[in-house]
């Protein structure tokens, strides 16, 4: 199992070392080209729908899928080489044209969508002859998607503003009440007590005077 895997490795290396080749492989190299109306906020797993056109390399029908963490691919640390045996394979018509669906994936093991631009390479034939073409995408930050935002606290509005009381003079004299019943009435008392004073001090004067 060790050297199964140990050779599809090393086909990889040799592989991806072709298609990457010495100075690197230059996007549009026959005008190849790949599209996609979902390119961003991606999120791991999810699946596009990738279009691309002149695909034209002789005696080849298909093309296969990989993602890399640059374009044009500059060598084969680009790739995961431990993902080359998994990258699917497409079928492309005869005027070079193809769609299909492809699932994209966030972490590569040796390098994450997250830290770095990734792009999915569509590719045909390996070495400076291949036909290639790259397609930039771009993920949604999944701790952001789960982190509900914080709300900013309400605002309160201040106190109504209350007025001083009004101070009251202690020295000005209180306002003469406009019922004067009371004064009046005392006034009538004291008026009748005298009558009486003075008429019965009268009535023994005479009474003095009538026995002498």
């Amino acid at each position: 199992m060790l050297r199964g895997t140990r050779v599809v490795l090393a086909s990889a290396v040799m592989a991806i070392g072709l298609l990457a080749g010495a100075s690197g492989v230059s996007a549009d190299h026959a005008g190849e080209t790949a599209t996609s109306e979902t390119t961003e906020g991606l999120t791991d797993g999810q699946t596009i729908t990738i279009s691309v056109a002149n695909m034209k390399m002789p005696g080849m029908n298909t093309a296969q899928i990989m993602m890399a963490n640059t374009w044009p691919v500059k060598g084969p640390e680009a790739f995961n080489l431990a993902e080359f045996g998994d990258a699917p394979t497409v079928n492309i018509n005869p005027d070079g044209t193809g769609t299909f669906d492809y699932a994209v994936k966030l972490d590569h093991g040796t390098f994450n969508c997250l830290e770095t631009q990734c792009h999915v390479v569509v590719f045909q034939g390996m070495g400076f002859d291949s036909y290639t073409a790259g397609l930039p995408v771009s993920f949604a930050d999944p701790a952001a998607a789960t982190t509900p935002p914080t709300e900013a606290p309400a605002a309160t509005e201040a106190p109504a503003a209350t007025e001083a009381p009004v101070a009251v003079d202690a020295a000005a004299p209180e306002e003469e009440s406009g019922d004067d019943s009371g004064g009046g009435s005392a006034g009538i008392i004291i008026a009748i007590v005298a009558a009486v004073v003075v008429i019965g001090g009268g009535g023994a004067v005479l009474a003095r005077r009538r026995k002498g």
